[in-house]
């Protein structure tokens, strides 16, 4: 649990007769045991039920109140919305900052932006990436999300590459639902890019060779038409429905 994860102590592929998984812990939300019976697609739950519902039956008893399954799964839904990250995923300028702040905005939280935070700590990403090369980049970019993906309550905007890493999938996950967003290549913002210099056929290799990874870690795609308040709206309506 926090702050060791995601740290793991049982590889639950050695099990093969499971049919349900529970987890205690409820810091993170999704521990590597739980990331697991997710990608295995096994029944699996967290531990915050548990509280809850341990919390309900204290006042039931203590204060004579009569709080049922209705008011377990409403405190359930309300501490799901308020502590659980979006994610936004997505080929290299495809909207993730414009849509993370205006998602910010709309939820009255805080918009991290991974290249942003990262810029503070190394100066330009394509000086460095053109200096230092894209595997130490990568290593800085995966330390990073680390550090946020600990955090709860957030909206975090990651770089375009970050999928090309796969332990960043449970830094992400642990504690967000992950958004990719897409548009054609041809509408893609290549501005200050190193990585997309080249031009539309760069962009194409990058699309196929990403695009399963984008998937691979995604809950949801969402397709964004340069219409933040649209895209919004939409990762909203998945988001609530996906609280429980």
């Amino acid at each position: 649990m926090y702050p060791h994860n995601p740290a793991n102590l049982i590889d639950i592929a050695q099990f093969s007769k499971l049919e349900g998984v529970v987890d205690l812990i409820y810091n993170p939300r999704r521990t590597i045991l739980l990331l697991q019976a997710e990608m295995m697609e096994i029944p699996h739950c967290d531990g915050l039920p548990f509280l809850v519902a341990q919390g309900v039956e204290a006042a039931n008893h203590f204060q004579g109140e009569s709080f049922g399954t209705k008011e377990i799964e409403q405190i359930l839904r309300d501490m799901r919305r308020e502590k659980e990250n979006i994610i936004l995923i997505g080929m290299p300028g495809v909207g993730k900052t414009t849509v993370g702040k205006a998602l910010g905005e709309e939820m009255g939280r805080t918009c991290v932006d991974v290249d942003h935070e990262l810029e503070k700590e190394i100066g330009d990403i394509s000086t460095y990436i053109t200096e230092q090369g894209e595997p130490a980049f990568r290593e800085k970019e995966a330390e990073m999300i680390a550090k946020f993906g600990t955090q709860t309550g957030l909206i975090i905007s990651t770089g375009g590459g970050c999928v090309t890493v796969p332990k960043n999938f449970a830094h992400l996950r642990q504690n967000g639902r992950i958004y990719q967003l897409t548009q054609p290549v041809e509408n893609l913002s290549t501005s200050g890019r190193v990585l997309s210099s080249g031009g539309i056929e760069r962009l194409r290799e990058l699309e196929a060779t990403r695009t399963p990874m984008y998937e691979s870690f995604a809950q949801c795609i969402v397709k964004h038409n340069r219409n933040a308040p649209e895209t919004v709206a939409t990762i909203l309506e998945d988001f609530e429905a996906n609280l429980l």
